[in-house]
């Protein structure tokens, strides 16, 4: 997202880099949020208030990562081109650390809900066919698409703001 608005220098990559970036977390938790729901019968708004706190951790500890790990080595390369090849490695480390999360997750024990998920489809069928027949559902994407796009705008701002405290402390 960085190099390619850094290198080219056009809104657009950054726009639509957080179009992406908004777009996958709405479908994470959009998918996540009734899994987590079945682990906790009797106590899903607690599960979920958990699961959030969880994302608002991240957003708070991301960008003071991000400002450490990604942009420390920014500020003394001359060109836009060396700037932007200065982050390479380290988004790399970033993907690579994912994917090791992605094995290790997929390696789990996860507990089988497939019964449970029956018994509360069986419980709640309404005879609706699509997703898109629940106003609550194509509203409360909508609503997570768009705090998601202003946390990830806010993130991304702080990592910049991160970056120049980091310099301002250096000195």
């Amino acid at each position: 997202m960085f190099l390619s608005s850094s290198f080219y220098g056009f809104i657009f990559y950054i726009f639509r880099g957080f179009f992406i970036l908004a777009s996958g977390v709405v479908l994470l938790q959009t998918a996540g949020n009734p899994f987590v729901t079945l682990f906790a019968p009797g106590k899903e708004a607690t599960a979920l208030t958990l699961v959030q706190a969880f994302n608002s951790l991240g957003t708070t500890l991301g960008p003071i990562f991000g400002a450490a790990f990604i942009l420390s080595d920014t500020v003394k390369y001359a060109s836009k081109l060396e700037e932007a090849q200065s982050v390479q490695i380290p988004y790399l480390a970033i993907a690579g650390i994912l994917i090791l999360l992605a094995i290790v997750i997929y390696l789990l024990k996860l507990p089988d809900i497939r019964k449970r998920t029956e018994v509360v489809n069986e419980e709640n069928y309404d005879k609706k066919e699509s997703l898109f027949e629940y106003p609550h559902f194509v509203l409360g994407a909508a609503a997570i698409f768009f705090y998601v796009g202003a946390e990830v705008s806010i993130g991304s701002f702080l990592i910049l703001t991160m970056e120049k405290i980091l310099q301002t402390l250096k000195k």
